[in-house]
């Protein structure tokens, strides 16, 4: 009997040594919309970490104390690749394995005239789309014995992604306006991915504010190609356009870009939200 009972120790032992070894995949992503694609594709049993919360702007984040040391232990952290946001900065000198959506998608870049790459690739359905597969494969370097249920998930998420697209493509194709005038150029590749034209930016790429000569030509784009509103975000503080707006005799709405918004808790409701705001905005 004693002999029995050492024998279902060790087992016991060796079951929970096994199962303590198969510790959840550690993920850091810097966006929320890198959050909702990582969470997607690596599942419930990943744990993953979010760098810039609801309400704070990646162009000036600082990590604490917490984050950094995510950021050291991390088995991945998902990210942008492109781009002035100093949260890509805080990332590229963590030195922990990453994947860079921009290095592992291919995509047309949008440039402003200085010939700089606009970084926003996230609202664009189709790099998110291509951006899951891609993850999914990484994800099976780090964890083969999950590869089938990595790669099932992110054809899901494609799915999903491919609907809302579809749902959105509808709203916003008989928009009888097609150009709209944002705060700063973060919609670029959604607007182009919906066949939408960008006007005209108050803060240009590098975040920097217009000169008079500037304003001027933002009203008078706004007042001669009859926009009704000016988008701003809500991660920016909102007098600037809101004075630009009243000097134009437009509204305001608000487009969100990192899914801050409380009804957004995927990717696919971040395309539906966007969607549904530009086309109320505008009348559709």
């Amino acid at each position: 009997m004693a002999g029995w009972m050492r024998t279902g120790l060790v087992l016991a032992a060796i079951f929970f040594a096994g199962a303590a070894g198969a510790r959840p995949l550690s993920l850091v992503a810097t966006i929320p919309p890198y959050a909702m694609l990582a969470e997607a594709v690596a599942g419930e049993g990943a744990e993953v970490h979010l760098l810039v919360r609801r309400g704070h702007d990646p162009h000036h984040y600082e990590p604490g104390s917490r984050d950094r040391a995510r950021l050291e232990s991390a088995d991945l952290v998902v990210h942008n690749g492109i781009g002035a946001q100093h949260v890509e900065q805080v990332v590229r000198r963590a030195g922990a394995p990453r994947f860079a959506v921009a290095d592992a998608v291919e995509f047309e870049p949008v440039r402003d005239e200085s010939g700089a790459i606009n970084g926003h690739i996230w609202l664009d359905p189709g790099i998110m789309s291509a951006a899951a597969g891609a993850l999914a494969e990484r994800l099976a370097e780090l964890r083969p014995e999950e590869a089938e249920a990595f790669h099932q998930r992110a054809a899901a998420f494609r799915a999903a992604v491919a609907e809302a697209d579809e749902a959105a493509t509808g709203r916003l194709a008989e928009l009888p306006i097609r150009q709209v005038v944002t705060y700063h150029p973060g919609f670029d590749y959604f607007f182009r991915h919906y066949d939408l034209g960008v006007a005209g930016t108050y803060l240009d790429l590098r975040g920097n504010e217009p000169g008079p000569r500037q304003v001027a030509g933002l009203i008078r784009t706004l007042r001669e190609s009859s926009i009704p509103v000016l988008f701003g975000e809500p991660q920016l503080p909102p007098d600037p356009i809101r004075a630009l707006a009243d000097e134009a005799g437009v509204g305001v709405a608000e487009l969100d870009p990192l899914g801050f918004a409380e009804a957004v808790a995927t990717y696919p409701d971040l395309l539906r939200l966007n969607a549904r705001r530009i086309a109320e905005a505008y009348g559709g």
